[in-house]
């Protein structure tokens, strides 16, 4: 049994490749580290941007490494904070000994 639907239109011939319309194959960040004058020309802009993405990720790897991986170092308590953690350390030790009587 065959189906007919003369309704569908593909639009795929209305597009042009890049190349016929005179533009230039390089992305679009490339092109416009040229236009703007970062780099002269668009071996110089790909270096660029490969340099940028190897600090990018180095400054990622480095931040993860602070957060995640390096030990966290607390601050030296002071007397009185030290008194207090003493006091609150000796009734929770009470508390559990009336727990197990």
């Amino acid at each position: 049994m065959q189906t007919q639907n003369n309704d569908i239109t593909f639009d795929e011939y209305k597009y042009k490749s890049r190349s016929i319309l005179g533009q230039s194959e390089s992305p679009a960040m490339i092109r416009s580290l040229v236009k703007h004058g970062v780099v002269k020309n668009e071996g110089q802009a790909f270096i660029f941007m490969v340099m940028i993405t190897s600090l990018f990720a180095g400054a990622s790897i480095f931040i993860v490494y602070i957060n995640f991986f390096k030990p966290l170092v607390a601050p030296p308590l002071t007397t009185e904070q030290e008194l207090l953690f003493n006091q609150e350390q000796a009734q929770i030790n009470q508390s559990n000994q009336e727990i197990k009587n």
